[in-house]
């Protein structure tokens, strides 16, 4: 089951909670605060020191019970070296306890001189050390009762057990005596620590859904605090953000969820959405422009951006345009004067970037970077090469757009069921997302049934669609295609279109993006340590792909469209011969994570943001040049 607790800690100034944001000129530390100004102590600094305070009492009271309730609350110890896991460690291990931050509730002046120092000084001579002065921010007067307060979850099988996990925690937090940076010379000091049993918050908003369930739902994700949903890892102690969060990551939260609530509880609890659970499909969260009803699209890799140069009197024209259809390289004529331009592709644009999120819908999402280090538990140091950043997302002005599909095996029937408990169990367990186990609130509405996509041009003759990858897909085998040409990758998605589109559909020109995506958590996650290693080859996000057929077989093609408009991309045939293990097969959700349940392979066809984009839409003159190539 799932409890909450709420935190009050009341500290006498000054504090310091270091923040990694620039400050004023001369500063070397300064203090963490709020976009409303208020101070803010991190869930993970009070995690790590209740920690430690554990561990102390426990060494001093030997206490083994102790001991074993800390490993349980906290998480398990850090391991140095990945190779020293055993065969069942690489699944995810969470701790039962979870810190939310603890916002300062005491108003306080800011006065632009509030500065402290430090000075280091020679043992020997006492006098000042060379370049060892070190200014940082004093948050709040000496003195001063500062009063902070927050939340904790807690995962526990029964009353009794929230009873032991609640007097454990408040003697970890009664050990401790002072709280943030430079404790050591009385910052921060505890003067008081209040732990109480609090409502769970709300897990989701709005009126339940009402009449016949439709096969899709959307959900608007809310976050209670920063959060950080890392990409591919390119440095070993720096974790940046995606802007947007995966469907695999929704589906791991509710999974969490499921178990965190039935830990004690029967198995009979939530059957209808135990039973369904794979059958549903959960879309990747984007964040929406404020107001916005629609799910945006990544911007497609086909836009081109071209600004016109400034004349007199004449302002400079910045424009985009879909060259989704045009086959070869050719120049623009905006004016109709003699002025060709020539197109800026997205990696190439300085400037582009705006009008590009105003077109597809993109919200712009504020990040903000947090530095960490760990501390050695006996000494209150930091460790050797332990220093490592998150990239959080800032929540307070924007929120996240996603969607869950229901595949037809879900009888009708059973779809209000599923919803009611889905929402009974978010109510219970409101949903933690990424590494810093941010809270998320959902609201639930129904998510209108598109109509069928329409040929581009409407002529008659051959059909032509332009796909767009709104998500990550898995089409290519990295191994089939190391080293290879041009050539073999364009057989490669020729043949990979064919299998999609079941002998329907003709690969004309593509413009992609693919990206290889390995780590040593992966490969034994989802893999064998005992295969040979290797990385997976996705095609990016915003990939376009033309696709030509015959309009005699126009209502196949759009019957095709619309599932997989519904279902996704599903796997090719090798990907699934390829990653069977365990008697299953490749896409099962265990043994590959780009599958369209965890929201990858999600396209849009012939958008009408695009469409409206083509040049000829915009009577715009196209002229076609030749390039030549230098090998």
């Amino acid at each position: 089951m799932i409890r909450y607790l709420k935190l009050d800690l009341v500290v006498i100034g000054p504090v310091l909670s270091k923040g990694s944001e620039p400050g004023d000129p001369g500063l070397d530390a300064v203090a963490l605060r709020a976009p409303d100004g208020s101070l803010v102590f991190n869930g993970k600094h009070i995690h790590g020191r209740c920690r430690h305070a554990a561990i102390e009492l426990d060494r001093l009271a030997s206490r083994k019970s102790l001991h074993d309730w800390a490993i349980k609350a906290f998480g398990p110890e850090g391991i140095d070296e990945e190779a020293k896991r055993g065969d069942g460690e690489w699944k995810p291990e969470r701790a039962r306890l979870s810190f939310e931050e603890l916002h300062c509730v005491t108003s306080i002046a800011r006065p632009f001189d509030a500065r402290d120092y430090r000075l280091e000084k020679d043992e020997k001579t006492e006098a000042g050390n060379d370049r060892m002065l070190a200014v940082f921010e004093r948050a709040g007067e000496h003195g001063a009762q500062l009063e902070f307060s927050g939340l904790v979850r807690v995962v526990c099988e029964s009353e009794n057990e929230l009873e032991m996990y609640r007097d454990n925690l408040l003697r970890a937090l009664r050990w401790l005596t002072n709280i943030g940076g430079e404790a050591g010379i009385g910052y921060g000091t505890i003067q008081k620590t209040s732990l109480q049993p609090c409502k769970t918050p709300a897990g989701v908003e709005g009126p339940p859904l009402e009449g016949v369930i439709p096969d899709s739902i959307n959900l608007c994700l809310s976050f209670a605090e920063p959060f950080c949903l890392a990409e591919q890892q390119l440095d070993e102690n720096i974790f940046r953000c995606l802007d947007w969060v995966p469907g695999n990551a929704l589906a791991g939260a509710i999974q969490r969820a499921m178990d965190d609530v039935m830990l004690g509880a029967p198995d009979e609890e939530f059957p209808t959405l135990r039973n369904h659970f794979n059958r549903i499909r959960f879309r990747h969260a984007f964040p929406i422009q404020p107001n916005a009803k629609e799910r945006p699209i990544p911007t497609p890799a086909s836009w081109v951006y071209i600004k016109s140069e400034k004349t007199e009197g004449v302002p400079c024209k910045e424009v985009l345009y879909d060259v989704a259809l045009i086959r070869e390289p050719a120049l623009f004529r905006l004016d109709g004067k003699d002025n060709d331009y020539l197109p800026n592709f997205a990696p190439d644009w300085k400037g582009g970037e705006k009008l590009a999120a105003k077109a597809t819908g993109w919200g712009d999402v504020e990040k903000e970077l947090r530095t960490y280090t760990e501390i050695e538990a006996e000494t209150g140091v930091a460790k050797d090469k332990r220093l490592y950043a998150y990239e959080l997302a800032r929540p307070e002005n924007t929120q996240w757009l996603g969607a869950m599909d229901m595949m037809a095996e879900i009888p009708a029937d059973e779809r209000s069921t599923l919803i009611e408990e889905l929402r009974a169990l978010l109510n219970q367990a409101p949903l933690l997302l990424g590494k810093t186990d941010a809270r998320v609130s959902l609201s639930l509405s129904p998510n209108p049934t598109k109509d069928a996509p329409k040929p581009q041009p409407q002529d008659g003759r051959t059909d032509q669609w332009i796909v767009t990858l709104a998500t990550q897909a898995l089409l290519l085998d990295s191994t089939d295609l190391a080293g290879a040409s041009q050539d073999s990758l364009k057989m490669a998605y020729e043949d990979a279109w064919n299998e999609i589109g079941n002998g329907l559909l003709t690969l004309e020109h593509y413009f992609t993006q693919e990206t290889l995506i390995g780590s040593n958590y992966l490969h034994h996650r989802y893999r064998n340590a005992a295969l040979p290693y290797y990385p997976y080859l996705v095609t990016e996000a915003g990939s376009v792909f033309v696709l030509s057929s015959n309009p005699g077989k126009q209502k196949e093609v759009q019957d095709l469209f619309l599932q997989l408009l519904r279902t996704g991309l599903s796997l090719n045939a090798w990907a699934i011969d390829k990653f069977k293990r365990d008697n299953k097969p490749g896409n099962y959700w265990s043994n590959c994570p780009f599958i369209p349940q965890n929201g990858f392979g999600e396209i849009v066809v012939n958008h009408p943001v695009q469409i409206a984009l083509l040049p000829e839409k915009s009577g715009i003159e196209v002229k076609p040049i030749k390039t030549v190539v230098l090998q």
